[in-house]
């Protein structure tokens, strides 16, 4: 539960998995709503939208959030009201160049067709996945008064991180060449990967 461990039901409760508590949240430094709606209704050519394209900027940042409760219950003892809680939580975040948008309007394009060189510089993306336990309290201290708390504890699952530095692409038509220059790890429980280039 997200809300504030001072509110509470009048009667206990136990949560139906996933549904029962599903929030999530998206944010960037240059994409709103109405580009996220203009993409959807542009059957894949939103590329080639002006529109769109005017609007990016050097750096491209792009914010994900996703939590959902697994399991969670409420239950009186007397004047003391009791949560417990098990969820998921993921965050992703990426920053995109605008080079990366450049090369996928020209490869899209009818005029330039599948051919060209592109340089890409700084592009990475971050995601994180916890295991989120959680305990509350609250209890009524006269008929206006409520105190609570929360505490929570998050156990990291998996962890993937890419820092590109350089990209490099040139397409020829009938074959493409990709050269990078950056690092990528992957890390989950007991199992923990690194690759340099």
């Amino acid at each position: 539960m997200g809300l504030n461990p001072a509110l509470r039901p009048s009667h206990g409760f136990i949560d139906i998995p996933v549904v029962g508590a599903l929030s999530g949240s998206v944010s960037s430094n240059t994409f709103g709503m109405k580009d996220v709606i203009h993409i959807i209704d542009s059957d894949g050519n939103f590329y080639n939208s002006n529109k769109l394209y005017n609007r990016l900027k050097r750096d491209n940042r792009l914010n994900v959030n996703l939590n959902a409760d697994l399991f969670s219950i409420g239950f009186y003892t007397g004047k003391h009201f009791w949560t417990l809680s098990v969820g998921l939580r993921s965050d992703i975040n990426a920053s995109i160049p605008r080079s990366m948008f450049d090369y996928a309007r020209d490869f899209h394009s009818p005029e330039t067709g599948t051919t060209g060189s592109y340089r890409i510089e700084s592009l990475s993306f971050n995601a994180n996945a916890y295991a989120e336990l959680g305990a509350g309290y609250s209890r009524a201290i006269g008929d206006k008064l409520i105190v609570g708390g929360k505490f929570k504890i998050l156990l990291g699952l998996a962890n993937v991180k890419m820092n590109i530095d350089e990209l490099s692409i040139t397409e020829g038509g009938t074959y493409s060449e990709l050269v990078t220059k950056g690092e990528l790890s992957v890390a989950m429980r007991g199992v923990s990967v690194k690759k340099l280039n």
